[in-house]
């Protein structure tokens, strides 16, 4: 019995039969044959290196090895965050540009709007009379409810109230005969302008990490802007108003549809977002060298739907409420901007009212420059916040003392460039001390009490003024000076426990 002359061994390979005496020398070439004309190696050995790639690709998203390209993914991922965090503060920026024109729109136009000094004041206070409480009230919705949703509503009752304005103001007899429809315009219209403030701060601390180096000239980028709608309100009313009736109204309605599209766009652009950060988490994790328990979901933003209760403001700590003693002052700000005319008049006799109002704009202008000038400074040099902030206490205070003593030698502008000074830079360091002496998350509800009791510092120092110009002698009225320079200056005290507390 001839043995077969190849057989096949346990590892697969031909080998010669070891019990044969004699070699089959043409099945050995048949062999051969058969192997050679068997597909390449080569290509064998490429679709086993595919399965090789294929194996560490799911190796790398599992973290088990480098992945150079996932790195690559990531950086560019990280770029299109980086893009769509600038989309965002910008979008924040420009909220507040249509309240602010619009809220300076009647000023420069009460003469020519007709009403009786009962029917402007009607105006006017309708859309300040909720100013004490909406901006607390935002304060626990935007943690609760997010800061797009809270800012389509403002920016929402912003605009509606000022479609109302247009359509009293295009009715027979113009505003003057339609004071009705107008007032309530105004008062939806207020509803929305402070707690948009409110929520713009809010957007721009959400965005800006605790190291930022950028927080504060973003806070200064809306405060300009908002600053900037207010000139041109106050520049161009008239003029529109000398073209048609309806056309500031109008013009301030379209600005106000700005803001309403720009946190359409900033709400679309932060739900997209929230999935684009989610799926750069997920690749950032799959370029781990080193292996892994599969990703975790990532936190939620601490500062986004968090609700907060009015009974978590007593565990916000001690400098907070220094903080808020200081908010309550600081209403002083805004009385000595809208009476300065008044003041300086009071204060120095004879001089005309077109030279005190060239004086007091003083008062108005110099934020244009301060904000981006200090914004600039304290992203730079954080460390000067505190400096700068005891500062602003101290200019103003300045003001009234000279004011006070100093009135028969020294000029009205010279007097005035302390206080224009301080209020210049003051409403935007007040904002940027808040993320220091609470947490991220109790920021928007820090921000709407520090809202709601400044305007209540501003209502209760126009009231003490208004008293102040009852009083016919001379003696009662340096008392009142003196009392409110008291309490200016002491306010430094209060800055500095805030800042070192």
């Amino acid at each position: 019995m001839s043995a077969d002359p190849l057989q096949q061994d346990g590892s697969g390979t031909a080998t010669p039969d070891s019990g044969a005496s004699d070699w089959n020398w043409d099945a050995v070439d048949r062999e051969i044959e058969r192997l050679a004309a068997a597909p390449p190696r080569d290509a064998h050995n490429s679709s086993e290196e595919d399965e090789e790639e294929e194996e560490a690709e799911g190796a790398q998203l599992l973290g088990d090895g480098p992945a150079p390209a996932s790195a690559a993914a990531t950086s560019r991922l990280q770029d299109r965050l980086a893009r769509r965090r600038l989309v965002l503060l910008v979008c924040a920026s420009v909220l507040s540009v249509g309240s602010h024109y619009s809220t300076y729109t009647l000023g420069p136009i009460k003469k020519s709007l007709g009403t009786t000094e009962g029917g402007f004041a009607a105006l006017v206070s309708s859309f300040e009379l909720l100013n004490t409480v909406t901006p607390l009230l935002s304060g626990f919705l935007v943690p609760r409810y997010g800061a797009a949703t809270c800012g389509l509503v403002a920016t929402g009752a912003v605009l509606v109230g000022q479609l109302i304005v247009c359509v009293s103001s295009s009715r027979e007899g113009g505003i003057g005969n339609n004071v009705g429809g107008t007032v309530l315009g105004l008062l939806v219209f207020g509803s929305g302008t402070a707690p948009l403030a409110v929520v713009q701060e809010s957007i721009i601390l959400k965005h800006n990490s605790a190291s930022s180096r950028f927080v504060a000239r973003s806070v200064a980028a809306g405060l300009l802007l908002g600053k900037s709608a207010s000139f041109a309100a106050g520049w161009s009313s008239q003029r529109l108003y000398t073209m048609s009736p309806r056309l500031p109204f109008i013009t301030a309605a379209s600005l106000s549809l700005f803001s309403f599209l720009a946190c359409v766009l900033y709400a679309c652009v932060e739900r997209s977002t929230v999935r684009l950060r989610a799926h750069t988490s997920q690749v950032t994790e799959s370029t781990s060298r080193k292996p892994v328990d599969p990703p975790e979901p990532e936190p939620a933003d601490p500062s986004a739907h968090r609700p907060l209760h009015l009974s978590s403001l007593a565990r916000f700590g001690d400098p907070f409420w220094w903080y808020l003693a200081v908010c309550v002052l600081a209403g002083s700000w805004y009385t000595t901007q809208h009476l300065s005319t008044h003041l300086v008049q009071a204060t120095y006799g004879g001089i005309s009212q077109a030279d005190a109002s060239g004086t007091a704009s003083l008062l108005l202008g110099t934020p244009i420059v301060l904000y981006p000038l200090v914004g600039w400074t304290v992203d730079k040099h954080p460390q000067l916040l505190a400096t700068l902030w005891l500062l602003v206490p101290s200019l103003i205070a300045t003001t009234f003392f000279l004011l006070l003593l100093l009135s028969p030698v020294v000029p009205p502008l010279v007097a005035l460039l302390p206080a224009a000074l301080g209020i210049g830079s003051g409403p935007l360091l007040v904002v940027l001390v808040v993320p220091r002496i609470v947490q991220r998350h109790q920021a928007p509800t820090a921000l709407g009490a520090h809202k709601s009791l400044e305007m209540a510092g501003e209502r209760e120092g126009e009231e003490l003024l208004g008293r102040k110009e009852r009083l016919e002698m001379r003696r009662g009225t340096r008392a009142l000076r003196a009392a409110a320079a008291t309490v200016v200056a002491s306010w430094a005290c209060f800055v500095w426990n805030v800042v070192h507390g």
